[in-house]
């Protein structure tokens, strides 16, 4: 039965260095897998479980909590391209409050449902910022939309079109020629469609796949 430091290769390339407690991972250690991945924190009864950092073999990378060899917790996740994502994570999921950001710049501020924006949140580009309610990942409810010209609209938008300004006309009753523009102007449409956050979720698979006991 192992118990305390040791090295263990396994038939399939992977290695683990650190603490072993009746044949399990227990404590801190390091795992590599064959296709490059590597894995450095602390493991409870085998499972990655704790704080820990997860490096992929394309560059990115997740440092923060883990349960159960999940993300789960706080934590930042850095993409390969540029992009991150800094804040709560339920099973591998982005759930609760964080930070998107954009090598470009532009950023979202908010509430998360299953990797999908939700509730209350603040999108900032180079051009407009945002600041309202979210539902399925798309502007959703009561929001202000400002501009780089000092020109704001409070109203309502559904499924990330304006539909009605404060004090005003259904824009989509209306029919108006002024409103329509207005309408396309101002729809909500963020960098980042709802499967750019999901492939956080599709590439963690390398989480669970080391043999965590003897």
């Amino acid at each position: 039965m192992a118990n305390g430091k040791g090295l263990f290769c396994d038939a399939d390339g992977t290695e683990y260095s650190g603490n072993w407690v009746n044949d399990q991972l227990n404590g801190l250690g390091k795992e590599k897998l064959l296709n490059g991945a590597v894995y450095e924190g602390n493991f409870v009864e085998g499972e990655k479980t704790g704080r820990g950092k997860f490096n992929w073999e394309d560059g990115s990378y997740y440092e923060g909590e883990f349960l159960n060899s999940l993300l789960h917790g706080k934590g930042f996740y850095k993409f390969s391209d540029g992009r991150s994502y800094d804040g709560d994570w339920v099973n591998n999921k982005l759930n609760g409050k964080g930070i998107f950001k954009w090598p470009n710049g532009n950023f979202y501020n908010g509430g998360f449902k299953n990797d999908m924006k939700e509730g209350f949140g603040i999108f900032s580009s180079s051009d407009k910022v945002y600041e309202g309610n979210w539902v399925n990942g798309k502007a959703h409810g009561k929001g202000k939309l400002s501009d780089n010209n000092g020109k704001t609209i409070t109203g309502t938008w559904r499924f990330g079109k304006l539909i009605k300004k404060d004090g005003g006309q259904d824009l989509v009753v209306s029919g108006q020629d002024n409103e329509k523009e207005s309408l396309e102007k101002n729809n909500i449409e963020t960098p980042n469609n709802n499967t750019d956050i999901k492939a956080i979720s599709s590439r963690k698979s390398g989480l669970q796949n080391s043999q965590s006991q003897l």
